[in-house]
């Protein structure tokens, strides 16, 4: 089965990343809302799809846990009040993350998964990672300046 949506060409600007830190405030009032959660779920789904025919059940499982949690993680951090936990939370995802390419790379050798459904997982993933990154950068930086 083909992973869908290999452009992600959306990122966070600034401006939207910063309304995350004050609920009352918010651009998005709800995860769902965020572009990072959704192309985490959707990544998601398909990992599970390319990997539903699979007899290997133990990295399977694993492969299949890291990429829920990394949409996981950006629901739960939404959900927080403080600023140190949301970072603490979106390093959680973006460490599920990297999680998921390391064992993606190992199915790819043991011929698990074909080898361009694996490189257009390891690319979504990597861009995913980029814009935890950002959001976490935002934050840091309104933490700072507002010290």
């Amino acid at each position: 089965m083909r992973l869908m949506g290999l452009h992600l060409a959306i990122h966070l600007t600034y401006h939207e990343s910063n309304t995350l830190k004050n609920k009352e405030n918010r651009k998005y009032q709800q995860f769902e809302d965020l572009i990072v959660w959704q192309e985490g779920v959707k990544l998601s789904c398909d990992i599970y799809r390319a990997f539903s025919h699979s007899k290997e059940y133990a990295i399977k499982d694993q492969i299949i846990r890291s990429s829920i949690s990394i949409p996981s993680n950006v629901a739960e951090v939404f959900e927080r009040q403080s600023d140190k936990e949301f970072i603490r939370f979106l390093y959680y995802a973006k460490g599920s993350s990297g999680e998921l390419r390391t064992q993606l790379y190992i199915a790819n050798q043991l011929c698990l998964i074909e080898e361009s459904i694996c490189n257009e997982a390891i690319v979504r993933s990597r861009r995913i990672s980029g814009m935890i990154q950002n959001l976490i950068t935002t934050i840091k930086h309104d933490i700072t300046s507002s010290s």
